[in-house]
């Protein structure tokens, strides 16, 4: 929880995800193994991280790979955009298994609130690199 706090003040890290094209780059990278290696749920893009929910699809590639080239490609490109080299991404990410229907509603509500909890915005639908797939929208709209 304490993780999850500092990230979302936004005190945290470089913030190269608050450039527009930056966060275009990692949307682009978020929705491209939609429907080939996971199915997508929702995102939120911060400044300084992000959080993705999605449901894998079998025969996919696994979900160490699947992290491994959303990052490496988003890296390569964001690098370029900011004419600088070197690490983009933290090496670690914080995957999470969703066992159950409440679970997985805590999480849909968590992800997209991310932002209003960072005080950046007062409704989630509000914060421009956020995205839900519309077969969510109905429940989000009962849970939040």
């Amino acid at each position: 929880q304490k993780y999850d706090d500092i990230l979302d003040s936004e005190k945290y890290g470089e913030k190269y995800l608050s450039n527009d094209k930056i966060a275009g780059v990692v949307k682009h990278c978020l929705h491209y193994p939609d429907n080939k290696d996971y199915n997508l749920i929702c995102y939120s893009i911060m400044s300084n991280h992000v959080h993705i929910m999605f449901k894998l699809i079998k025969g996919n590639k696994g979900l160490s790979k699947i992290m491994q080239s959303i990052k490496r490609i988003s890296a390569t490109r964001s690098n370029k955009i900011l004419g600088r080299t070197g690490t983009f991404w933290q090496d670690e990410s914080f995957d999470r298994l969703i066992r159950n229907e409440k679970e997985f509603l805590a999480v849909l509500r968590y992800v997209l609130n991310n932002p209003v909890k960072a005080g950046l915005v007062a409704h989630w639908q509000d914060w421009k690199n956020s995205y839900c797939h519309t077969d969510y929208l109905t429940t989000l709209a009962q849970i939040i």
